[in-house]
C-alpha cells in the first residue's frame, strides 16, 4: 500500500521521456549583487527538467599586479547539475 501512495504522489509530476515534466515548474530564481566595479544580476528557471540543471558563478579577482576584474559564468547542464 505504501509503494502505491508513492507512485500516486509520484504521478502527479509525471515524467515522460526520460528527464522531463508534463508541466514546466515556472518559478523564476532571481539573484543580484554589486562591487567597486560594477552591479549584476541573474535568474533561473526550472522549466521542463525534472531538476535545476543549471549554474552560474559571479567572482572579483584581484590579480598578480593588482588589478581587479570580475568573473560572470554561466553553466548550462544539460546531462544533469554535475555538469554544470
Amino acid at each position: 500500500m505504501a509503494l502505491l501512495k508513492l507512485i500516486v504522489k509520484i504521478s502527479k509530476h509525471t515524467l515522460r521521456m526520460g528527464a522531463y515534466l508534463d508541466k514546466p515548474i515556472e518559478e523564476k530564481n532571481p539573484t543580484h549583487g554589486n562591487s567597486e566595479m560594477c552591479s549584476w544580476g541573474a535568474c533561473s528557471m526550472q522549466g521542463w527538467r525534472c531538476s535545476q540543471e543549471d549554474a552560474h558563478v559571479t567572482v572579483e579577482l584581484t590579480c598578480a599586479d593588482g588589478k581587479k576584474g570580475m568573473l560572470f559564468c554561466c553553466f548550462d547542464g544539460h546531462g544533469g547539475k554535475e555538469v554544470s
